[in-house]
């Protein structure tokens, strides 16, 4: 608009000096320039009734979805940050919930090693009172055939005292014999 306004003063400007005279070759050619200007000015009036409208409205339309892809950049940006920062909380929580599996997990491991280790001392406890039975038994069967021996003994050995009337040298010969006999059955 402004180049307008500055083409129409310039050629008004033009047809005052060519009234004027100062200028030959422009007064020579004023009538050419005269309609040249008229003819630039209807082009111009057709052309702002016509096209200009059109073409804002293209610029207007194409500015619109400029503005509008910006907008919607800009949602998907604040979209993509909100799922980023959900992705990152349910992370968080995964990580604090494994974390969390993995201290119930050691927990759990450790009720049942103590499970198990109260189990051992419990079966290692009844396996020693069980073997000192058996050795307390054993031990007590021993005595008893020892004593049933020594019983034994007394009597064969009364049984012959009585049957012979014995000297000292009987008896230490005896008592000699008795000895070699109990040696023998061991």
């Amino acid at each position: 608009m402004r180049t307008t306004v500055f083409l129409f003063l310039l050629a008004a400007q033009l047809l005052c000096a060519a009234e004027e005279g100062d200028n030959q070759l422009v007064s020579l050619r004023i009538a050419p320039f005269f309609w040249s200007a008229v003819v630039f000015l209807v082009v111009l009036f057709v052309l702002s009734k016509t096209a200009w409208p059109v073409i804002l409205q293209g610029l207007q339309e194409r500015e619109r979805k400029i503005e509008e892809s910006l907008q919607a950049a800009e949602r998907a940006r604040k979209e993509a940050q909100a799922e980023r920062e959900r992705t990152l909380r349910e992370m968080e929580e995964e990580r604090k919930r494994m974390r969390e599996q993995i201290a119930q997990a050691h927990a759990e491991l450790a009720k049942t090693r103590e499970q198990i280790l109260a189990e051992a001392r419990r079966e290692a406890e009844l396996m020693r009172q069980e073997t000192e039975r058996a050795i307390a038994a054993a031990k007590e069967q021993a005595l008893n055939e020892i004593r049933n021996e020594a019983a034994d003994l007394a009597v064969e050995a009364a049984g012959r005292i009585l049957k012979r009337n014995l000297t000292l040298e009987d008896e230490k010969k005896f008592a000699a014999e008795l000895i070699a006999s109990l040696n023998s059955r061991s």
